[in-house]
């Protein structure tokens, strides 16, 4: 046995007693306090936080659907806009070359053949009133004259439209597939009527079939393209 201060009082006591016998304070074995904490000591096990990680990440995946299926509805809708908006376009702007072209194969015509017409005597016949020699002159009065070079100008515009928006829509969604190679060839022939519209060439005879095929071609592309749109 030992004399040992007690931590409380600081009177001599055993160190054996559970307790100082002067102030009551209690005496524990160190051995024994690491023994209790030691057994006292439980691994704690949440079970429900693995339901709680597999929870977040089912919400994650299905907020994640909900955004691509918005995306992917919008981005199908706003495909659809920019279809329609090309075939429009090429309709509407060949429909002006179609006027042009039209102009400008009676101004030939009537040039060569000395044929009056209140809509071509200004290009065709001098301040005279004689027909000019050379058809390339009537021609040139034509698309010198400031309504036509206007008329050009909006053409080109609408060229360099239909172009950009080609270029967004050559990646079609599946249902869009089948009308998409349609609109191609649609394209195609637009951009003919527009370049003879711009730049006529060739006989009056060459291009006057030239003009018509690509003009025909055009609206039957266009009937064509109605019936594959999907609803």
């Amino acid at each position: 046995m030992a004399l040992i201060n007690c931590p409380e009082c600081n009177k001599e006591i055993s160190d054996k007693v559970k307790a100082c016998p002067y102030c009551g304070y209690p005496l524990i074995d160190n051995d024994e306090t690491q023994k209790v904490e030691v057994t006292s000591v439980k691994l704690q096990i949440n079970k429900d936080k693995p339901k709680k990680i597999v929870a977040t990440i089912v919400g994650i995946l299905f907020v994640v659907g909900i955004v691509s299926v918005f995306y992917l509805s919008s981005k199908q809708e706003q495909y659809s806009k920019d279809f329609n908006i090309v075939i429009e376009e090429m309709l509407a702007c060949g429909s002006d070359a179609e006027d042009l072209i039209n102009l400008t194969s009676n101004v030939w015509y009537n040039t060569i053949y000395e044929e009056e017409d209140y809509k071509t005597d200004k290009y065709t016949r001098t301040s005279y009133g004689y027909f000019v020699s050379d058809f390339n002159t009537s021609l040139q009065n034509l698309y010198t004259d400031k309504d036509t070079i206007v008329i050009i100008a909006n053409i080109k515009l609408s060229q360099e439209k239909v172009s950009a928006l080609m270029k967004q829509l050559n990646s079609p969604p599946s249902k869009y597939k089948v009308s998409y190679e349609t609109l191609l060839e649609m394209y195609n022939a637009y951009q003919g009527v527009t370049d003879l519209a711009i730049n006529p060439k060739g006989s009056l005879q060459s291009f006057r079939s030239s003009s018509n095929e690509k003009i025909e071609q055009l609206v039957g592309l266009y009937k064509k393209i109605q019936t594959q749109l999907p609803d």
